[in-house]
């Protein structure tokens, strides 16, 4: 489950235990389920193919009044709409003309063309404005659009991944009630992009993911394994997510030191080889990727969490989990992370791409148990305050009202989610 479908899942979650009934539109029903046993009564999946039915050719008191035992959107009747990922543009511009639409923001697909706001022959972050013009310009000098394998795209799939981006900020961004990004410094993006539409941004609200449930709350028990210094790193194995300056720190740490490396990607096989050439044998260790319980488990074992991403992490959300458990983070300081890590509590920001730097303040840490029990407790109290699905449900809440205010309610009027009477989500 990548990161946005455990946001969605996260999300799901919390509004259902507050007796909210959910309509899922999805084309892969495995990736948002099982859901507990309690909660599977309050949520109910659709296909792609019923939204574009309720969609078609009715106009919009028929789209929310009328019966259709065909169609099962209109019998669960929803009071407002989320909508997460890669919605057809067309589909959520039809969706907020009938429904109060929140649109939430989960990648750099919704603010940059290529996906990434990443030069990776540069090795930077991209700081321009959007636009057919400078993105190509831009793609030539930094390579910023490349594929999974993190090869070079053509210039006809440039141009179409382009022509997406611009049909959304054309049909999305002034259809939708409201916009929701998971940080500061996506909001900074999004306005960016809004910079000859400013009416847009009152539009925009800043609402971290909520954590799942079961997460909350975990003692750390990384204290009685510190013989041996435990480094964790969790995420997808590509050249943005910085796992080589991880393997090059390793030769600058104490003896023992060991990092367990959860994921896969297409850099795994260069990365298996560059620890093979630079570390001794047993120091480096691939499990690719395992169950919930067993990520837990390595939460609560290991000494640090790395999160030295190079590319510009809208949120890091892996970070989170791993405070919320005790673990101590070290990251990169980039995107969205200085907005929930500080140097103050939950762990260190290193600068980006220097891996002596990175070097020392894992071995500074190591050096410091006292301090990073303060850390540890720190960064939990921090997290379990702020990410908590009830801390969640109340911002959400707000924005909720504000998407409703800005709808233009026909006759038949709608029913706050939030109120005596709990409401329905698509």
């Amino acid at each position: 489950m990548g990161g946005h479908e455990a946001y969605v899942h996260a999300q799901a979650n919390a509004l259902a235990m507050q007796g909210h009934r959910l309509t899922v539109a999805t084309a892969i029903k495995e990736v948002f389920s099982p859901w507990p046993k309690e909660l599977g009564h309050s949520i109910q999946y659709i296909t792609h193919e019923t939204l574009h039915k309720f969609l078609d050719g009715q106009n919009t008191y028929e789209r929310r009044s009328r019966r259709n035992k065909d169609c099962p959107l209109l019998l669960c009747d929803p009071d407002i709409v989320f909508t997460h990922g890669g919605v057809d543009p067309w589909i959520i511009k039809k969706l907020a003309r009938v429904l109060p639409t929140i649109h939430f923001v989960h990648s750099p697909g919704d603010y940059c063309p290529s996906g990434t706001k990443y030069h990776p022959k540069k090795g930077q972050p991209c700081h321009i404005r959007p636009s057919a013009f400078q993105c190509l310009t831009q793609s030539v000098v930094g390579g910023c659009f490349f594929d999974g394998g993190g090869n070079q795209m053509g210039v006809r799939l440039m141009s179409s991944l382009l022509g997406q981006f611009q049909m959304k900020r054309r049909l999305v961004y002034p259809a939708v009630q409201a916009i929701v990004a998971q940080s500061h410094y996506v909001v900074d993006e999004l306005k960016m992009i809004f910079e000859k539409t400013p009416h847009l941004n009152s539009k925009i609200f800043v609402l971290s993911p909520p954590l799942p449930l079961a997460t909350l709350p975990y003692k750390p028990q990384w204290q009685e394994s510190q013989g041996s210094n435990q480094l964790l790193f969790v995420g997808r194995l590509h050249s943005t997510k910085g796992v080589e300056d991880l393997i090059q720190a390793l030769q600058f740490l104490p003896d023992g030191s060991k990092l367990t490396i959860v994921g896969d990607g297409p850099q795994r096989r260069f990365l298996e080889r560059l620890a093979q050439e630079l570390c001794a044998p047993q120091t480096v260790r691939f499990v690719g990727w395992v169950e919930q319980a067993r990520l837990r488990k390595l939460y609560l074992t290991h000494t640090l969490l790395l999160l030295p991403s190079r590319w510009p992490e809208p949120f890091g959300l892996v970070g989170v989990e791993a405070m919320a458990h005790g673990l101590p983070v070290i990251a990169y300081d980039v995107g969205g992370i200085s907005g929930w890590l500080e140097p103050s509590r939950g762990g260190y920001l290193v600068e980006p791409g220097n891996v002596q730097a990175l070097a020392r303040v894992i071995e500074q840490a190591f050096q410091n148990p006292d301090e990073m029990d303060r850390k540890s407790a720190e960064g939990q109290a921090y997290i379990k305050a702020h990410f908590c699905p009830e801390a969640y449900l109340k911002r959400l809440e707000k924005i909720i009202e504000q998407a409703m205010g800005n709808f233009h309610f026909d006759s038949r009027g709608f029913r706050l989610i939030g109120s005596a009477e709990q409401g329905s989500v698509l």
